[in-house]
């Protein structure tokens, strides 16, 4: 008896995690925009300038490169908190205005 309580909780807890993940985290015209194929380029710049930045290794290259790197650095980190913030008031939002989304039926 405790077996099949088990499951069939277990299995409430798989359907509520698939359908959590359906959920959108952004806006549609954020998430068209963050997944822009210019946006996602400059976001993986971003991302290696930011790992050159914090483990100093762009200390190595010429004065030139070493202003690029901070400036394309410091605008992932300023992407980076932005869609942050965006995606924790989205999410809140989406929680308090559009419950019926977090909804799970289980119907045939």
């Amino acid at each position: 008896m405790s077996f099949l309580k088990n499951k069939k909780i277990l299995n409430s807890i798989i359907l509520g995690i698939k359908n959590g993940m359906r959920i959108p985290t952004l806006p549609v015209k954020i998430n068209k925009i963050y997944n822009h194929i210019y946006f996602r380029i400059i976001r993986v710049i971003g991302g290696i300038c930011l790992i050159l930045n914090l483990t100093k290794f762009y200390l190595n290259f010429p004065d030139i490169c070493q202003y690029l790197i901070l400036a394309f650095s410091l605008f992932q980190i300023i992407q980076i908190l932005i869609i942050f913030t965006i995606k924790l008031i989205y999410g809140i939002y989406t929680l308090i205005y559009k419950s019926k989304e977090f909804e799970v039926r289980n119907s045939p």
